[in-house]
């Protein structure tokens, strides 16, 4: 009896470890990423806006922002903004121009901050809800996630009081 229920657990523990790998293999299929998330064979510009606020306790009026707007056309090319704006340093504002493939944008970003004018090469992967923004210098403002919003609010709110 107890051989049997053992076998009966293992055979169990074996069919969900099979059907793990299966889902976790179809998770990793490009095709299936893009079709879930983004896609980018329409014939027209598409726009996709970011943006954090990180809001100071002692003053919630002042905030440090983060944003994010990409423009990507039919035939993949990217073009857009990532500006970090804390209130109280030295801010930074840039233009981005790249790629796109499997939700994976491969993109030159040059900034200015402080008065200089520089540039590196960054990695923006698209998720439903975010961008995580890799590449460059940490202290650029790169590393980091930011949260989708509707473009139409990109503009409305104010960058600090």
């Amino acid at each position: 009896m107890k051989k049997s229920f053992s076998i009966a657990v293992l055979g169990i523990l074996i069919g969900f470890a099979i059907n793990g790998c299966k889902n976790s293999n179809r998770e990793k299929d490009p095709q299936r990423l893009k079709s879930e998330k983004y896609n980018f064979n329409e014939k027209t510009k598409q726009s996709f806006c970011f943006r954090n606020e990180y809001l100071f306790k002692k003053n919630p009026r002042i905030k440090d922002i983060q944003e994010l707007m990409l423009e990507i056309d039919d035939k993949s090319n990217v073009t857009g903004i990532y500006n970090w704006l804390p209130a109280e340093k030295d801010q930074r504002e840039g233009t981005l121009k790249g790629k796109v493939e499997n939700n994976i944008v491969e993109a030159k970003y040059t900034y200015i901050q402080e008065g200089i004018k520089d540039s590196t090469t960054i990695s923006i992967t698209l998720e439903k809800d975010k961008a995580i923004i890799e590449g460059g210098k940490r202290e650029l403002g790169l590393g980091t996630s930011i949260k989708k919003i509707d473009c139409e609010n990109f503009h409305r709110n104010e960058k600090s009081d």
